[in-house]
């Protein structure tokens, strides 16, 4: 995801605490999600682990 980052806070049982920060954001909300639907999210936009 060249123009994005997916910063995960927290993961719980079934879902998931994250922000999902664009490039020209000034500002970005933490969103909850359930995991099946970020991990389909990460997979059509072939997301790569970025450590750092």
């Amino acid at each position: 995801m060249a123009d994005s980052h997916l910063h995960v806070d927290l993961v719980g049982k079934h879902l998931v605490h994250y922000k999902l920060i664009k490039r020209d954001a000034k500002r970005t909300p933490m969103s909850l999600s359930n995991k099946k639907t970020v991990e389909k999210y990460l997979r059509t936009n072939k997301a790569v682990l970025v450590q750092g």
